[in-house]
């Protein structure tokens, strides 16, 4: 006998019995007995046995109910992984049409508050012989002035520059204006169909991935990304970051101004969780990864 027949019969014999009693007082009210009382309160007794029965019933019911809810969603995230990584292997042989670097702020910062600001994102392929294909992805700050009532305000904008390095390329030079005069988010890309050395996005793939800030605007931010055709390949959040007194391994493509020119740079590195026990605890930071084995990225917006 499984379980539910278990159940059912148990529940069965305890809700009818109440019932036979009511039964009998009704059909034997004159006769009563002290022997009829005693059987009146045994199956009273079962009653209340029935009823704790029920609920314990109930209670597991629920429970089994819960753990198939669970394994359910279990079943779904599952299936939800394995369509993504079906559509990323598609979309990782389509042509490299665009990439951008994402920095999310960690709140609402004016024009004024930021002041001057530059990022940029330099992968390389160390695979290759010297000069090492590499492409750049940069941005810095390209405010709009504006004028009312004889008051002068800024409003953000960001200017895009992206080149590469074997092929000698510049790809992208162009400024974004957003006409708000605070944002949560800054971002700098290009089109890179055709263009640059990695003509895929599995081209990208295990390729060398550094990330520098100025020294200013790293402590405004809460997470950086890299994205390639509207999929975050790369990224980090805050929490995660290990700040080096580094700058990039190539100049800025533009001249600067010399107080621009002197705002230092940040090369931003990754924690190492859990270091094993030989590793020096200041060494214990990494680079950026771009390792499509470890993970599946992930598309803008999802």
């Amino acid at each position: 006998m499984n379980m539910n027949a278990f159940k059912l019969i148990t529940l069965f014999l305890l809700t009818t019995l109440p019932i036979a009693v009511l039964v009998r007082d009704w059909k034997f009210h004159d006769r009563r007995t002290r022997r009829h009382h005693n059987i009146t309160r045994t199956i009273i007794a079962f009653w209340c046995v029935g009823s704790l029965a029920a609920t314990v019933f109930a209670w597991l019911d629920s429970a089994q109910i819960e753990e198939l809810i669970d394994g359910k969603n279990t079943l779904i995230t599952q299936n939800e992984e394995a369509e993504a990584r079906r559509e990323f292997l598609v979309e990782r042989d389509k042509p490299l049409k665009g990439g951008s670097v994402i920095l999310v702020l960690k709140k609402k910062f004016s024009p004024n508050e930021l002041g001057h600001f530059r990022f940029m994102a330099q992968i390389l392929n160390l695979h290759e012989s010297d000069p090492h294909p590499s492409l750049w992805i940069a941005g810095r700050d390209a405010y709009t002035i504006r004028s009312r009532n004889g008051v002068s305000y800024r409003l953000f904008g960001t200017k895009s520059l992206v080149w590469s390095q074997n092929p000698d390329e510049q790809i992208q030079n162009t400024i974004f204006g957003r006409m708000e005069a605070a944002t949560t988010q800054l971002d700098a890309g290009g089109h890179l169909y055709k263009r640059g050395p990695f003509k895929t996005i599995g081209d990208l793939e295990d390729r060398d991935l550094s990330i520098y800030v100025t020294k200013p605007l790293y402590d405004q931010i809460a997470g950086i990304y890299l994205t390639a055709n509207n999929l975050i390949i790369s990224g980090a959040e805050a929490e995660h970051f290990i700040p080096l007194d580094l700058s990039p391994l190539v100049d800025w493509p533009e001249p600067l101004t010399e107080d621009e020119a002197n705002v230092p740079w940040i090369a931003v590195t990754l924690k190492i969780h859990d270091p094993p026990g030989w590793m020096v605890p200041e060494l214990a930071r990494t680079s950026f990864k771009i390792n499509f084995s470890e993970y599946t990225p992930r598309r803008l917006g999802k």
